[in-house]
Parts: structure tokens; C-alpha cells; sequence
């Protein structure tokens, strides 16, 4: 497309040279002869994006740029052609012209066109891209420069690329810092859910400091988020490029508020006298002047501020003319406040009445309590109906010249005081206090879920019927399998259900009288009714079974049972805070062959509820103990941040959520060191059975109460092992005493037979007779492998002597060799001089020894073995030898024949 922008006439006046030089605007299409000037130059090209999203518009602007020329050359016209490759990606729209005019004459008619100038803004052409992603180029071909120096230029064709890409879809943030607190956890753009806590208690907002990770996002809300509550969630929405929204999710938790430190009083009146100045929270001296001599003490009403804090100093003795009374108010962070009064007496005006005291004292419509009398200046008035505003007292003073004030009250709240003063005649004053407590905010309705009567089929019930009795029997004959139960509630809006009155079985067959009260409580009556069976059994009567359908206790852990259990007392209330949705109970039978079932414990609703606890005996006989539980609209504050035990070892660690636990205790500790932390302050803590610890199992009880009432129990099972001991010593210290007596005397024993076989081994061979040699039989000289003179401590290491051996041969023996005498087979050195030798055929039992000794010492038993082999063979010769001996004289008892 083609568009000319044709510059107009300008006007160049130099003063300095006073030459005005006029120029004509005309249209000039370039024809405009070259003529030489001073180095003037000049180029064209593009400013703007080179991308474009979808179905949106792009502005391009088309510069000079790089301008140079003497001080007369001055750029006049311009031309050229825009073209677009792809007018389907990428289509023209319009080119605004710049014409010349005011500003375009101050922009180039300057003196120092000799310097480089800065871009100058020729024309602005706007393109509508396509609705889809594409790529073009724009082009603008024969561009031409006109100056008023007639130089022509004509700078290269330019092109700038053009892409068409679609809107974002990020809409994820870069960063998120809010203004207070901790961001939890550390951001990542990735995560949408965070916490942030630390944050202070007063704050009523919080801002975020947040970065879009494209710059073409937004964030449309969230920047600021009001806190209105201890939590809070705040939501931070980015809006991406393309309309996708992303949001994070930022839950603000506030720090607790901290403990109060307002110690001032709301109000402070005296029973006695009036407050000089009036009273107001942040004075704190006053004065009460004219109090009466008969006066000895002063009583002041004092109200706090913060219900938290507390007050001492109320009751003020008075014992002279003037007496200083100091009422201390202690914030709940114990920041401490004293409001000081000055009490003057006065001596009686003997010729005035001091009498301030009341005839009587009424209200409309409520009584006193205690009943009304003259020298009682504080009294209770319950259970005014909460519309009730404003109570009008009437005053009767006992002296016709005292005056009364105070008469009317104004009801602030569950609980006012008001103050009736009464002035005597000589100025003397009492001031009578009465507390108005309004009906608490309970459910009206009746509670009533006893019976004014039961009967079944016009027979009498046993035990005779008491609306208190809940259980009782009734027996009938076989042939009655049901009869009519008439029974009538004592309210009259409570309801009556009776199930089990009919199809009885032989035996005990339980009838339900189950009586609902207007409010929802419940209380079951139960007839366990006897059916006699059709014939008694033959061969002796059946084996009785056990009728106890007594409970031996119940024990609920998030609530207290009231009245305390008896097993007598089949009803009972329990109040549960609404966190609690399930009552932690547990009912253990009196009889172990008992059934316990125990039913409406959980799911608990807002207001009543009916537990129930149903102990079915072995007989079958049934006893219902019925527990209304209320759950309340208040939360409760009665659990344990922290329980530790200093002398004992918890099975586990603690959890405030866990109300159970085992402790094991050893030796004489008979109290656990316990520290029960409470999570709330204003908790109380109750440590029950921790005195007198057993050995064995013992229960601990840790009673939570909070501020409600609302209670909650830890119970602890302590398991006590002691250490048990006779004389002084434990089981273990006589079993190693009695080992180690029974170790030595074993080595004594020991040591006894070693010394009494040695002393054996000294006694000297005797050798045996020598028995007769025949002269005719040939002599066998044998002559065993055994050393006599060995050191040798056996028994069985005896040779015959001379070791001859008769055979008969049919030859005429030689003369028998000499038979030597026992005495000169015994050496002549004593036993113990005799050396012996480990290696020689002979074994002795000090060799045995000493090999045994070495081999434990040493772990090697090639020397015992050795010995023990040579034994062996010394015993094997021994038998061979006696052998030999039998059949020679069997030989010469032949022979002798």
C-alpha cells in the first residue's frame, strides 16, 4: 500500500545571518533534482512489538533515524510502500500520517543539523492479527528521504517480522509475601495452600505482597484480606492472559490475644457511708466521711473491669477514728492496682438518731434469700425472669427519720447488685446489698420420666412398685405367654413405650417400659418376667443359674456421672461440651457370666441423649441403667498440653487426644512424680489415688475441669514390681551365694580324692608268691614289656614275679632259673624320688595329669592321645599275660597227673 506523507513549507529564521529563507510546500513525489549538500544522511526504520496475540491489534511506528546534514538541510518529505507477506496472518488496518506542523517546525528546525539527531517519529501504521497462531513479515519498499537542501535519499528496503502466538494461560504467581506473619510453607508457585501464622492478635487485615509470573497476568483480588477472626482464609486470585484464574489459598491464623492488664474496678460502693469523690476506674483515693462510731467494719461491693482479674481487700476492719482500707485489683498478667479509702468516724450526735437500719425490705413479686432481717445487709434474689428490666424495692426504715435510696434497680445482665442505703437522722448510713440473678437460659421443659404406675395383668409387681424402682420380677404360669402392662407417666406430656409383653418363652422373658420426658430424657423400667416351665426335669432339679444383672462400675472418660455410680441407682445425667460427639464410656458387670451392651453413645446430637447400659445376668434377667447426656453448644478447655512422670517409665509419649496410659514403676516408689499441664489456664487439675502405690496394678485418675464445669479424666495403670528379698539379699544374690559355696566345696571334694589317690600310689608292690616249678617241665622264660621301676600310679600294673612261664614239652627241664624274692623287685629308692618319663611304656596317673593340663592350656592333645593309646596297648599285654598264666598252670596241673 502506498501512502505519501508530504512534508509542508518551513519557515527557518537565523538571526545571526539575517537571512530568511521562505520554502513552498508542494506535492513532490521525489522528482526533486540531486543537488550536493554536507554529508546529509538518514534512515528508515520500525519501532514496536514483534509479537501479537491472537485477534488483537499491533502499532508499528516508522522512524528517521540517524539524521546528519549542514545547519540548512532539513527533512521535507518522505515515501514509501508498505507491503505484508501474509495479509491472512497479519492485516492492514490504517497509517496515520504525521503531518508537519508546530510541533514538527520545533523539532527539526534547529541550527546543528550537523549533529546526530534522535529518531523522529514519521508515520504509525496499525494491523489486526488473525485468530489463529501464524508468523508474517511487513516490508517497506522503496523508501525516499526528501531534505530542503535537495538532497534524495533513499535508504534499502526494511522488513520486520511480525508473530501472531496465543494469549498466555500462565497465571501462576512469582512470589507471595504477606504483610505479617510466616508464610507456611516457603512458596513455590506450584503450591495454592498456605498458612500463615505470628500474626498479632489486634491486626483486623493483612496484605500480600504478590508478582505474577507473566507480566500479562493480573491479580484481580485478594491483595488485602480482613481478618475477623483468630482464623482466617484468604483467597488470592490471578487472572492469566487467556481468562484462566488460578487461586491461592492463604488460612491466617492470629496469635492468642496476651494476658489482660487491666486491674481497674467497674464500680465501688461501701456498705457504709458514700465515696468522696465519686467513684471513677482510673481515681484511686477516696475518702468516707461520718461513718458512725458503732461501726466496726466496712464492706465494699467492688466490680472489675475484666472479669479475669481479681480483688482482695473487700472487708475493711475498723478500729480507731480513721482507718485505711486498700482494695487490690490483680490484672490476669499481675499487673496490680490499689484503690485506698480513708474512713473517718464521727462521735453521735446525742440529740440525733444514728438508727440506719431497716423495718423490712421487700420485692414485688420475689422473696429474699436469706429471709429479711435488720442487721443482715446482704441478701439473694433468684430466678427473676430474663425479660425483666428494672426491680423495685420496698424500704421501710425502723426510724421515721432516716432516709432511704436505691429503691429502684436497673437489671444489667444474668447477675446485678443494687444497693439500698439507708441514712440516719445524725448522718450515719447502711447500705443493704442485694444480688438479682436472672433464670439461666435452660430448656424449660419437664424432665419427668417416672411412671405413677405399673401393673401387669392386674398382679403385683416384686418388689411392690416405687416410681424410684426401675427393676423388678414377675413369674407366671406356664400356659401365660403375655398379659397387659398398664402404665402411666407421672408428667403428663411424657411418653410411654412398652415392648416384650408378649410371646414369652419358658424362663425369663424382659418387659420395657421405656417413658420419655417432655425434654428428651429417658428412664427404662425393666420386669423380668418368670414363664415356669411345662414339667420339672426328671432326676433331680436343674443346675441354678446366676440372676446378678448388677453393674460393678461405670467410668466415662470426656464426662462426669452424677450422681456418682451406685450400682442401686439405674439413672443418671452427664453434660458433654459439643466437641465431644461420642461419650468415652466403659461398664464392667458385677457377675462375669453377665452380658453388657452398651447402646446411644455415639453420634451425640446438640441437646439430650440417651445412653444406655443393658446387663443381661447368666438367667437371663435384665437390668437397664439409663444415662441422659446433654451435649452442650460451649466447646470445651479440659484437656492437657504435657503430662510427665519423673520416677516412672510411660509405655508411648504423650497425647493431649489420649486418655489412657500404662506407667511401670520399680522398687519403693509409692508416689508417681507427676506434672500435669493443663492447655488453658483457667483449667483445674485433680490428682486422684497417686498416695500409697501397691505392688502390683494401681489407677490414677487426672481429673480436667474447665471453666464451664465440662470435665475431662486421664486414667493411668501403674504396675509397681518390688523387690523382693530374705535376709536382706534379693533371689539372685542367693542363687550366686549358694553357687559359690556349692563351686568350693566341689573343689574341696575334688582335692580330697586327688590327695587320698596319691597316697595310695606310695604303698609298695608286693609281689606275689612264686608258685612251685615242676623239674620236669620244661621253663619258658616271658619276660612283658613293662618298666617296674616306672614311676607307675595304677593298681593294675602287677607282674608275677620272676614272669616264668611252665611248658610242657616231653623234654627233661634244665635247671629252673633262680626265683627272685619280692624284696628285690622293689627298688630301693622311694616313690617320690622316682622320675618318670612321659614317652616310656609305662603311664602313671601324674603323666594323665599333666598331659590332661597341657591339652586345656595349650589345645593340643597329641601328648594325651599318645598316652592314651600306650594305656590301651598296657591293658591289652596285661590280659594277653593273664591269659598265659591260667593255661600254664592249667598246663601244670596236666602235668602233675
Amino acid at each position: 500500500m502506498l501512502f505519501y506523507v508530504v512534508g509542508g513549507l518551513f519557515m527557518i529564521k537565523k538571526i545571526s545571518r539575517g537571512l530568511l529563507v521562505c520554502l513552498s510546500a508542494c506535492s513532490i513525489f521525489f522528482g526533486i533534482s540531486q543537488v550536493n549538500a554536507v554529508a546529509t544522511t538518514a534512515t528508515i526504520s520500525w519501532s514496536g512489538n514483534a509479537s501479537v496475540v491472537k485477534g488483537q491489534e499491533i502499532v508499528l511506528n516508522i522512524l528517521a533515524s540517524n539524521i546528519q546534514g549542514d545547519n540548512d538541510a532539513a527533512l521535507m518529505t518522505v515515501g514509501g510502500k508498505i507491503t505484508v507477506t501474509d495479509e491472512s496472518c497479519l492485516s492492514f488496518v490504517k497509517v496515520e500520517k504525521l503531518a508537519p506542523g508546530t510541533a514538527n517546525k520545533n523539532v527539526f528546525a534547529y541550527s546543528d543539523m550537523d549533529g546526530t539527531r534522535s529518531d523522529l517519529a514519521l508515520a504509525k501504521a496499525t494491523f489486526k492479527a488473525s485468530n489463529s497462531a501464524c508468523s508474517t513479515t511487513i516490508n517497506i519498499t522503496e523508501p525516499k528521504l526528501g531534505f530542503t537542501d535537495f538532497t534524495k535519499l533513499s535508504p534499502p528496503t526494511i522488513s520486520k517480522t511480525i508473530t501472531v502466538v496465543a494469549p498466555s494461560s500462565d497465571a501462576d504467581l512469582k512470589s507471595l509475601v504477606p504483610g505479617a506473619g510466616t508464610l507456611s510453607p516457603a512458596f513455590n508457585k506450584g503450591v495454592t495452600e498456605y498458612t500463615v501464622s505470628g500474626v498479632p492478635h489486634n491486626a483486623g487485615s493483612i496484605s500480600f505482597n504478590v508478582a505474577v509470573n507473566d507480566p500479562k497476568a493480573g491479580v484481580t483480588s485478594g491483595r488485602t484480606c480482613t481478618l475477623s477472626n483468630k482464623t482466617t482464609t484468604c483467597n488470592i486470585v490471578v487472572r492469566a492472559e487467556d481468562g484462566t484464574t488460578k487461586t491461592y489459598k492463604v488460612v491466617v491464623t492470629k496469635d492468642d490475644a496476651p494476658p489482660s492488664n487491666d486491674a481497674t474496678l467497674k464500680s465501688l460502693t461501701p456498705s457504709v457511708g458514700s465515696l468522696s469523690p465519686a467513684f471513677n476506674r482510673d481515681v484511686t483515693n477516696y475518702t468516707i466521711n461520718n461513718v458512725n462510731m458503732s461501726v466496726n467494719q466496712i464492706d465494699f461491693n467492688a466490680v472489675v473491669n475484666d472479669s479475669k482479674s481479681t480483688v482482695t481487700g473487700t472487708s475493711c476492719t475498723l478500729s480507731g477514728m480513721s482507718n485505711t482500707c486498700n482494695i487490690e485489683v490483680t490484672a490476669e498478667d499481675g499487673t496490680k492496682k490499689t484503690y485506698t479509702i480513708q474512713v473517718n468516724k464521727k462521735e453521735p450526735d446525742p440529740t440525733k438518731s444514728s438508727d440506719a437500719t431497716l423495718k423490712n425490705l421487700e420485692a414485688d413479686g420475689y422473696s429474699l434469700t436469706p429471709a429479711f432481717d435488720k442487721d443482715t445487709n446482704k441478701y439473694t434474689i433468684f430466678d427473676v425472669p430474663r425479660d425483666v428490666t428494672t426491680i423495685q424495692f420496698q424500704a421501710t426504715p425502723n426510724d421515721t427519720k432516716a432516709t432511704v435510696s436505691g429503691t429502684n434497680c436497673n437489671l444489667d445482665g444474668d447477675e446485678t447488685s443494687c444497693s439500698i442505703q439507708v441514712t440516719a437522722e445524725d448522718g450515719s448510713s447502711k447500705t443493704y446489698e442485694v444480688v438479682v440473678k436472672k433464670k439461666e437460659e435452660v430448656d424449660s421443659r419437664s424432665d419427668d420420666a417416672t411412671l405413677k404406675s405399673l401393673d401387669l395383668g392386674g398382679q403385683g409387681l416384686n418388689p411392690e412398685f416405687s416410681s424410684d424402682n426401675t427393676n423388678y420380677t414377675f413369674t407366671v404360669e406356664n400356659n401365660v405367654t403375655s398379659l397387659e402392662v398398664h402404665a402411666i407417666p407421672n408428667h403428663e406430656n411424657a411418653t410411654v413405650t412398652i415392648s416384650g409383653q408378649s410371646d414369652w418363652k419358658e424362663g425369663i422373658n424382659p418387659v420395657y417400659i421405656r417413658v420419655t420426658a417432655e425434654n428428651g430424657s429417658e428412664k427404662t423400667y425393666v420386669v423380668n418376667v418368670y414363664r415356669k416351665p411345662l414339667n420339672k426335669p426328671s432326676g433331680g432339679s436343674a443346675p441354678s443359674k446366676s440372676s446378678n444383672n448388677y453393674l460393678e462400675n461405670i467410668i466415662i472418660n470426656n464426662g462426669e456421672l452424677v450422681p456418682g455410680f451406685d450400682k442401686n441407682n439405674n439413672n443418671y445425667t452427664v453434660n458433654v461440651p459439643n466437641d465431644v460427639t461420642t461419650l468415652d464410656i466403659k461398664a464392667f458387670g458385677e457377675d462375669g457370666k453377665s452380658n453388657v451392651v452398651i447402646s446411644g453413645h455415639e453420634n451425640l446430637k446438640d441437646g439430650m441423649n440417651v445412653v444406655t447400659v443393658t446387663v443381661t445376668a447368666e438367667d437371663g434377667s435384665v437390668r437397664i441403667y439409663t444415662i441422659n447426656v446433654y451435649r452442650s453448644k460451649k466447646v470445651s478447655q479440659n484437656k492437657l498440653k504435657n503430662l510427665i512422670v519423673a520416677n516412672g517409665e510411660m509405655v508411648g509419649s504423650f497425647d493431649s487426644n489420649v486418655f489412657e496410659y500404662e506407667i511401670n514403676v520399680v522398687g519403693k516408689v509409692n508416689k508417681l512424680d507427676l506434672t500435669a499441664i493443663p492447655e488453658f489456664d483457667s483449667s483445674i487439675v485433680e490428682i486422684m489415688g497417686n498416695d500409697n502405690l501397691q505392688d502390683g496394678t494401681n489407677a490414677i485418675l487426672i481429673k480436667v475441669t474447665d471453666e464451664n464445669g465440662f470435665v475431662q479424666y486421664y486414667r493411668l495403670t501403674v504396675h509397681k514390681t518390688s523387690v523382693k528379698t530374705f535376709l536382706g539379699l534379693t533371689l539372685g544374690q542367693w542363687l550366686l551365694l549358694l553357687g559359690a559355696l556349692f563351686l568350693i566345696g566341689f573343689l574341696i571334694f575334688l582335692l580330697f580324692l586327688i590327695l587320698k589317690r596319691m597316697n595310695k600310689d606310695k604303698e609298695p608292690v608286693q609281689a606275689p608268691p612264686v608258685p612251685p616249678v615242676d623239674s620236669k617241665s620244661p621253663v619258658i622264660e616271658f619276660k612283658p614289656e613293662f618298666n617296674f621301676g616306672s614311676k607307675n600310679g595304677t593298681d593294675d600294673d602287677v607282674v608275677e614275679a620272676g614272669g616264668v612261664l611252665n611248658q610242657y614239652t616231653g623234654i627233661e627241664p634244665k635247671e629252673a632259673p633262680k626265683v627272685l624274692e619280692a624284696k628285690e623287685m622293689t627298688p630301693d629308692a622311694t616313690y617320690s624320688e622316682i622320675p618318670y618319663d612321659p614317652y616310656d611304656e609305662t603311664i602313671t596317673k601324674d603323666e594323665m595329669y599333666d598331659a590332661l593340663q597341657e591339652a586345656m592350656k595349650t589345645k593340643d592333645t597329641s601328648k594325651l592321645k599318645m598316652l592314651y593309646e600306650q594305656e590301651r596297648l598296657n591293658r591289652k599285654k596285661k590280659e594277653l599275660k593273664r591269659k598265659e598264666e591260667e593255661r600254664q598252670k592249667y598246663q601244670n596241673g596236666f602235668d602233675e597227673d
